[in-house]
């Protein structure tokens, strides 16, 4: 295995199948380098990988400018294979680290947190990065507030999700009026457009690196029944109202057993799929209609 990349000459004799491979010495040079990953506009596609510039006066050296996403990248030496490529050394975040193979130690990537306009520059030899955020400072995106007339008198505080912090929702009650995000309560840093609401509950997104505002009315049913041939009439298992909507599965016939937890969908975006239960006997069934979950338990 070639663990160090440099110049080697590698010679074969196939009548007794030898192989000797030599180090020469000196450095490895590297016509061209590209970057790929979900925060370059090629994402993973080594045919749209992002060609970088190599320095005139700097052996090694890259240097590209333009525009990333939210996402991760990593950098690849030729178009026409994922390996050898450069990586995020794990124990610092501002060096390089050489991959010959998939096997060749863990896969990291760098993290690009948000979407700008950036310049990265690399030195194979010495395997430094820099990445560098041209639009200025990282903004504080530490809190977010709804403010306007459907928001009430009292600015409404978005909480920040543990699982992403560039998500911040909302959900519960708005009146009608409009609505726009702002930094600040005092509305001082607007961030978005104005959303029209109307006096209901509502599930509120923004995405702070996307720029990315959604508002989706929660409707609220006072009842759910089930039908089907596993209850009653003539069809398997499905939950609603012969006269409107249905909770379905995602897929027809979807196997329920002694126990099942999964996505429901309503019957507008999935069509007429139903569950099937393989085992009869005495269920619990629950539904959550606002995060459309569903969970079967036998008794």
């Amino acid at each position: 295995m070639i663990s160090t990349p440099g110049n080697y000459r590698i010679k074969l004799n196939l009548s007794t199948l030898d192989i000797e491979i030599t180090d020469l010495g000196g450095e490895m040079v590297y016509p061209n380098l590209w970057m790929i990953g979900s925060a370059t506009t090629g994402g993973w596609s080594l045919d749209d990988a992002t060609k970088m510039t190599p320095i005139a006066d700097e052996r090694n050296g890259f240097v590209w400018e333009g525009e990333l996403k939210t996402g991760q990248l990593k950098f690849v030496t030729q178009q026409s294979n994922f390996y050898p490529s450069f990586g995020r050394d794990e124990s610092d975040e501002n060096k390089l680290i050489y991959r010959q193979d998939e096997n060749d130690g863990p896969d990291n990537k760098f993290n690009i947190k948000r979407g700008a306009s950036y310049r990265v520059k690399v030195n194979l030899n010495t395997l430094d990065i820099e990445i560098t955020n041209l639009d200025g400072e990282e903004p504080d995106n530490s809190e977010f507030w709804m403010i306007g007339t459907a928001a009430g008198e009292t600015p409404i505080a978005m909480t920040k999700d543990d699982s992403n912090p560039e998500l911040f929702t909302y959900n519960g009650e708005l009146q009608d009026g409009t609505f726009r995000i702002s930094k600040d309560k005092e509305g001082t840093e607007v961030v978005t457009e104005e959303k029209q609401t109307y006096k209901s509950k509502y599930a509120v997104t923004f995405n702070v690196g996307s720029q990315d505002l959604t508002v989706e009315q929660i409707v609220v049913y006072e009842k759910v029944w089930a039908m089907g041939e596993a209850v009653s009439g003539d069809f398997p298992l499905q939950f609603g109202d012969y006269g409107g909507l249905f909770f379905v599965a995602e897929e027809d016939n979807k196997g329920v057993y002694d126990e099942f937890t999964g996505s429901c969908y309503l019957s507008s975006d999935k069509g007429d799929n139903k569950w099937y239960m393989n085992n009869a006997g005495t269920f619990k069934v629950t539904i959550n209609t606002y995060k459309k979950e569903i969970h079967f338990q036998k008794k």
